[in-house]
This record gives C-alpha cells, structure tokens and sequence, in this order.
C-alpha cells in the first residue's frame, strides 16, 4: 500500500476507484463500485477526493437528471498511465512470490497488516489498544 502512495500520491482505495474510473471511460459511481469491489458510499467519498484534485470530473447524466457521471481528467488519465506499470510490476512480484513458501509468508504478512489497517479505519481506537 506504500507503493500506491508512493508512486500516485492517491490512498489505495483512491487509486482503485481512480484506475476503474479511467478503464470504464465514461461511468456511474454504481459502475465504478461493481469494478473495483469498494462499497458504494466508500466510491463516493473517494471520488470526492478524486474530483478536488482534479483527477476527475462529474457531468449531469442526460438519461438521469438525479445521477453523474464521472470521466477521468488528462491529469487523472496521465497519473494511471505512468504509475500502473510500477504498481503491475509490484503486483506480479508478490504473486510470483505467492508461489515459495517465503513469498506465501510475505503475502500473509501483508495481508494481516491490510486487516489491521482496515480495523483501525473502522475503529481509531485500535491502534492505541496494541
């Protein structure tokens, strides 16, 4: 998750969101929750964020007055482009290493820290119960 951070500037939820809006073009926030696999309002909230920093844009939906659709900028398109061969490469990487016994211990590892993080997104009291 540091990679994603490091290589966008974007959380890794942000970076989800950013790379299906950008895949699917032009698209609801339901579709950009169905791509990436967040929950609607958490595609909401991110989406938010994406549009203050200019790496989306919300237009009115001609077929549904109440619903927008979002389109990735140049900005947004551009910062997809050059971080996602790094963040592949990572990617393929830890997969590969999924496959020693090491790597199977790295990607637990890494794993049990995203569920930490994810709890103490939950509850912020967490980390000072350790």
């Amino acid at each position: 998750m540091n990679a994603v951070v490091r290589e966008t500037g974007l959380n890794w939820q942000d970076w989800r969101i950013l790379r299906a809006a950008v895949e699917l073009q032009t698209c609801r926030a339901q579709d950009i929750s169905s791509e990436s696999g967040l929950q609607k309002t958490h595609v909401s909230t991110g989406l938010s964020r994406l549009e203050k920093l200019g790496h989306i844009k919300r237009v009115s939906n001609p077929d549904h007055a109440r619903n927008k659709l979002i389109i990735s900028t140049e900005k947004g398109h551009e910062l997809v482009q050059s971080a996602s061969p790094v963040l592949d490469e990572l990617e393929s990487t830890l997969a590969a290493a999924n496959d020693d016994n090491e790597g199977k211990a790295l990607l637990r590892s890494l794993q049990e820290y995203e569920e930490h993080l994810g709890k103490m997104f939950e509850d912020p009291d967490v980390a000072s119960k350790k």
